[in-house]
């Protein structure tokens, strides 16, 4: 009779088959991410949020985002629209839809294409439209920066004051909605119908 060992399969003692199931799985896992993969939306928030205090009292706001679609090259997010809310320092609640995009300028190349709109205030750059808010499509393994304006949902007033807000900012796809929060603030009060005054972010 022969011995129990003789029955074991040959190729489970042999490296060449380890390293062809080895390379097998990671065959397999490529095509995965490569194709396969849906991922998710990753939104990032600025390091500082333009506030402007409106004639109505209201505001709005301007947020430089980068969102990222970590899905497989084949596997595209449409971005139909985008929302926020802003809670104040004493806990109200005000919401916010895109309305609008808009980038910043250089200074002295916004002076040269526009001489009659010259700031008198020291500033480095200018802010200027670009384009109405409109749905974008965002390839797997892409990302997409746009400098948001978002206006009030409804009529609503918010305090010269504020100093410290939360924001969420919500991106919506066509199958899926994606949230992000930071904590901002601010040292000085909001002007009436004034410029644009930037809130920096608290780290957590």
């Amino acid at each position: 009779m022969s011995d129990k060992s003789d029955t074991s399969p040959k190729w489970f003692k042999q490296i060449s088959s380890w390293l062809a199931l080895f390379a097998t799985i990671v065959s397999l896992t490529t095509f995965y991410l490569g194709n396969l993969r849906k991922g998710t939306i990753e939104v990032q928030l600025p390091e500082e949020v333009g506030v402007k205090l409106n004639p109505d009292s209201s505001i709005d706001l301007l947020v430089p985002t980068v969102i990222y679609n970590t899905g497989a090259p084949n596997k595209q997010r449409i971005v139909t629209a985008i929302t926020a809310t802003v809670i104040d320092n004493s806990n109200q609640k005000f919401n916010f839809r895109w309305k609008d995009t808009w980038d910043f300028i250089g200074k002295l190349e916004f002076e040269s294409l526009y001489p009659d709109r010259k700031s008198n205030n020291n500033i480095d750059d200018y802010i200027i439209y670009t384009s109405r808010g409109v749905p974008f499509v965002i390839s797997g393994g892409d990302s997409d920066y746009r400098m948001l304006r978002l206006v009030p949902l409804e009529r609503s007033n918010i305090s010269s004051d504020l100093s410290t807000f939360q924001l969420v900012l919500v991106v919506k796809t066509k199958d899926e909605n994606f949230e992000i929060m930071g904590v901002y603030s601010g040292k000085t009060d909001l002007i009436l119908d004034g410029p644009y005054h930037w809130f920096q972010k608290l780290e957590k």
